[in-house]
């Protein structure tokens, strides 16, 4: 798949809640950031049944990292986001902008489709859920490459001022 259709956008916010690994599925490479990925997005969950919004703003941090914000309503959650290479494919490994030394990592995936939206799928609960950090990062690490590892977490459309 190409950078542009799997941005490992700031879905990074998203990961806020599947926060799962003490460290990042992949080295932190120094990838090249894609530029279809920056901007403000306005997301949706992917639950059909939820009504939940937030406005995703991607930036460049630095040549090798975004800065992206996930802001529902008046809350704000602050990440920085690596690309990286998982068995083939292009992710994002998401950890929060946080002073605490001991902070969960998680990973993303953003897929661009010609429409223009931004689709971001997460880890699988079935991986998040397991006992055990180092058995949650090994199992993702193997299972990645297969579509059964990840599950959508949300679907964004460029913002509209």
């Amino acid at each position: 798949m190409s950078g542009r259709q799997i941005l490992t956008v700031l879905a990074i916010l998203a990961m806020l809640n599947a926060a799962c690994f003490d460290e990042p599925a992949t080295p932190l490479q120094h990838s090249r950031l894609d530029s279809h990925l920056l901007g403000q997005w306005d997301c949706s969950s992917a639950d059909a049944s939820s009504d939940d919004r937030a406005l995703l703003t991607v930036l460049p941090f630095d040549g090798r990292q975004y800065y992206a914000e996930w802001k529902e309503g008046e809350k704000v959650w602050r990440y920085r986001a690596y690309p990286g290479d998982l068995r083939g494919l292009s992710i994002l490994n998401v950890v929060e902008v946080s002073e605490s030394p001991n902070q969960s990592w998680s990973a993303l995936r953003a897929a661009l489709p010609a429409d223009g939206t931004m689709s971001l799928v997460v880890p699988a609960k079935r991986i998040t859920d397991m006992m055990g950090a180092e058995a949650r990062l090994r199992t993702f690490r193997r299972e990645a490459h297969q579509p059964s590892a990840w599950q959508p977490f949300a679907r964004c459309v460029p913002h509209k001022e």
